[in-house]
């Protein structure tokens, strides 16, 4: 657990120093509404999903697909919604990035074994 929390640590600081060194603004990254919409989304799917006999493992594994998932879906569904409620077609380019924030916040856990 120690190891962990020191890679967390490790990451987070790293992290820190190039937002700094970098002038990056975190408002344009956390966005309350998808962050949470992923985050609510990810504990309804693992909890309907739990069963009686599953462990720290299981459900650890449960929640990493789950993230996954939801992060996919609610950006699937912020695309949508974004194409259904434009009102004349955009030429200038369409914004997408604000749509994609909530893969940002489940793709951490794809590709982590």
């Amino acid at each position: 657990m120690k190891k962990l929390l020191n890679k967390i640590f490790g990451l987070f600081s790293y992290l820190l120093v190039l937002s700094l060194l970098l002038n990056f603004k975190w408002v344009f990254i956390l966005r309350p509404k998808p962050f949470f919409s992923v985050i609510l989304g990810t504990a309804i799917l693992t909890a309907s999903q739990y069963k009686k006999g599953y462990n720290k493992e299981d459900i650890f594994a449960s929640l990493r697909w789950n993230l996954a998932f939801s992060s996919f879906l609610t950006t699937l569904m912020s695309i949508l919604s974004y194409i259904s409620n434009m009102k004349v077609p955009d030429t200038g380019g369409w914004d997408i990035t604000e749509s994609l924030l909530p893969m940002l916040y489940g793709r951490h856990n794809i590709f982590d074994t």
